[in-house]
Formats: C-alpha cells, structure tokens, sequence
C-alpha cells in the first residue's frame, strides 16, 4: 500500500510525524476507513481524503491518540497550577486565561475546573478554552459523558462530588462545568489558530509535540508564545521540554511539573515551592540567568546532583526530561536486582523516547514479575490500543477494572 500522499498531507496540514504512529499504526488506519469508504485502492483514496473534509475528519480520528483520564499526571499538578491561577484573580479584577491544547475527550480541562472549583474559583473568575483537533473529541467533551475507566488514576474519586450516573455505567459531569469550558476544533499548526484570541494566562499543551515533525514543532512553539502572557506558564510534560528554546523558555515551579514561562519576563505572581525535599523549585535560585546557563549545560540539574541510586532518583531525572540518564539509572538498578517497578518506570521512559517495542519488552517483564502492576498495566493498554491489538487492550482494562475494585476504599 502506497501511503506517501497521505503521509504528506499529515505532515502539511496537522504537522503529525506519522512514524510516532507506530510501524503499522498509519497502515491499519487507513486500510479501515478505505474499506469503510468504499475506496479500496490507496491511491485513489488519497485523493479523496484530500478533497473531503469528512473523510479527512475521520481519517484524523482514527489516528489521533485519545488516551486520557481525569487528573492524568497526578492531582498535584493539577492542585498546583489551580492554586496558582486562584492567586492570580485575587490580585486582579479580569478572568484569568486558561487554554487547553490538544484536550482531547475534556479530561484535562475538566480536571482544572475541579480543581479550580475545590479551591473556591468561581467559573465567572476565569475563561477556559479547550482544543482538539478530532470534532468527535470535542463533540465528545461537550457531552462530557465518561467510563468508570476515565478515573482510574484520580487519587481522590471526584464522581460523588462533581458527577452523576447515567446508562450504562458512565458518568456524566454537572453541567455547571461543562458551561464554563468552550469546547472548539482548532488545529496548533494552522497559521490561522485563534488568531484574535488575547493571551492566556496558562496554556497546557501536554503531550502533543513527541508526535510532530520538527518543523511543526517550530511552529507550535512560535504559535504558543504568542498567546502565553508575558508572566504566564506554560505546560509540556517533562518528555517534550527538550522542544523549547531555553533562549525563550525556562522551568518554572517544581521540576516534574514541567512548567515553563518566557525568559525575560517577571512574574507577576511568584510560583509556589515545593515541598518535597528531592525536588527543587527553579524559582529558588537566584536569577534567570543562572536557570538558563545551567538549563542549557548536558546532563542532570542540580536538582539531582548527589542523589544516590534509586528508583526515586530514576522518576526525578525522567521528570526532568533527562530520559538517557534515566534509563542508565534503571538498566544500573536492573543489574543489581530486577523489580517490576524499575521494568515498568523503564518502560515508561522508552514510550516518553518514542521506543515502543522497548517499552512493550520493559513493561511485559514488569508484569511477569508482577501480574497486575498497575503503571505497567496501563501503559501496555495504551500500547496495545495504538497497535490495533484491541482484544489484548480489553484484557488489560479487565483485569485492571477487577484490580480497582478489590482494593480497599
């Protein structure tokens, strides 16, 4: 199957790098929509993907990555850059803004408005814009309908609180917050990309530059510092901060939270500390300067320097972005006595340097050490899914489902 032209057209029109799909993951796509069309010859389906926009639509869907979940990246993330933003609408009388990009389902978004909402911010103290590029994501998130899986890693069950049951067994957010979120399709690589809209105070864009090309990275990046405020932040995941200038970006805030704001610029608001004693607030030091000349330099911050070797000291140098550092640190762990939380955090930093096949092999010794570990379960669900192995995929969701419900609450 000849898969250059639409190759092409991702590249051009939404900026994906198909080889972050996987070996096969393109191939399979495609092979299903042009049975599903009508268009069997790859050529000629080209074409017509090219001139359809819903043919085009649904091709984007299939390929999309959708995997999400409530408070993904841990409630703490979400708790910090709640309280942050909660500052600033004391110190001022206008919303704060907040965009969301990609959002995929809402989970995301959602998460922030809880988190806002415990906090006492009403939805009329800030404006929260979330796109996607797939319409059936954001029909999806205006719905705001979600599975018992969507809460599988919430620390703390918002469904008594912020939920109710429907059919089923989904759950369906108060429609209070899905009238404070405006849900839009909207594409970061179009020149066009809210092109009038003010800067935001916050934009989290987690998760999205590991698949583009470089190019289309540049130009995210561009597009991004042009609606970030001059003393706002920006947030990746620790993954993806090797795509910032550090001449325009430094870290701001905790380390693993992977939050960046322009260099040259004064917060208006300082950024919280943190009080885990093994991470280290960039604002701590003395001028940004410094933050940038070190930023720049190869190998581990100083957050890391002196730490002795362990499975900490691992998640620290991943969250940091020092994935190679990372992986030296579990493959040392491995030696001295293999444990499925190493296999699995191991595992973890291959899918965060786009290895999937040593992230598949990694996460598979985590869970022959280990049946039903949970992160390893997780991931490989993911793994399985970007394959087309959906009946493996359905296994795993089981038996993590069973897992969930025979812990104790």
């Amino acid at each position: 199957m000849n898969l250059a032209g639409i190759e092409r057209l991702l590249r051009e029109r939404i900026g994906l790098d198909p080889s972050t799909l996987g070996p096969n993951g393109l191939k399979r796509a495609v092979e299903a929509r042009t049975l599903a069309s009508g268009i069997i010859e790859s050529g000629a389906y080209a074409q017509h993907v090219a001139t359809d926009h819903t043919e085009w639509n649904n091709l984007v869907s299939l390929l999309l990555v959708g995997e999400t979940w409530f408070f993904r990246g841990g409630r703490g993330y979400f708790d910090f850059v709640a309280s942050w933003l909660r500052e600033r609408t004391v110190k001022r009388v206008e919303p704060v803004r907040v965009l969301s990009v990609p959002c995929s389902t809402g989970e995301e978004p959602y998460s922030l408005a809880i988190a806002l909402d415990e906090r006492g911010v009403a939805a009329t103290r800030y404006h929260l814009d979330a796109l996607d590029l797939s319409p059936d994501h954001i029909r999806r998130a205006r719905e705001g309908v979600f599975p018992a899986f969507a809460f599988r890693s919430t620390e703390v069950d918002p469904r008594p609180r912020y939920f109710q049951p429907a059919n089923g067994g989904l759950w369906k957010i108060h429609e209070r917050f899905r009238e404070s979120i405006r849900f839009k399709v909207g594409n970061l690589i179009d020149p066009a990309f809210l092109a009038n809209a003010a800067p935001y105070d916050l934009i989290l864009s987690r998760n999205l530059f590991i698949y583009l090309t470089p190019e289309a990275q540049q130009r995210g990046v561009a597009r991004l510092e042009q609606l970030l405020t001059a003393d706002g932040l920006l947030g990746l995941t620790a993954a993806e901060a090797n795509h910032l200038p550090s001449h325009r970006f430094i870290p701001d805030g905790q380390v693993a939270f992977a939050l960046f704001r322009r260099v040259n610029t004064t917060n208006s608001v300082m950024p919280y500390a943190s009080k885990d004693p093994h991470h280290e607030s960039f604002s701590s030091r003395s001028s940004a300067s410094e933050v940038a000349v070190e930023t720049a330099t190869p190998g581990p911050t100083a957050a890391f320097r002196g730490c002795s070797l362990s499975l900490d000291h691992a998640r620290q140098l991943a969250d940091a972005g020092h994935l190679d550092e990372a992986r030296a640190s579990c493959e040392r762990m491995l030696v001295a006595r293999p444990t499925a939380d190493v296999f699995a955090l191991l595992g973890v930093i291959h899918l965060a340097a786009n290895r999937t096949g040593a992230a598949s092999e990694a996460l598979r010794k985590a869970l022959y050490l280990e049946r039903d570990h949970t992160e390893a379960m997780r991931h490989m669900i993911v793994i399985h899914e970007q394959r087309g192995e959906h009946a493996l995929a359905k296994a795993l969701q089981s038996r993590l489902l069973q897992r969930d419900r025979s812990e104790p609450t």
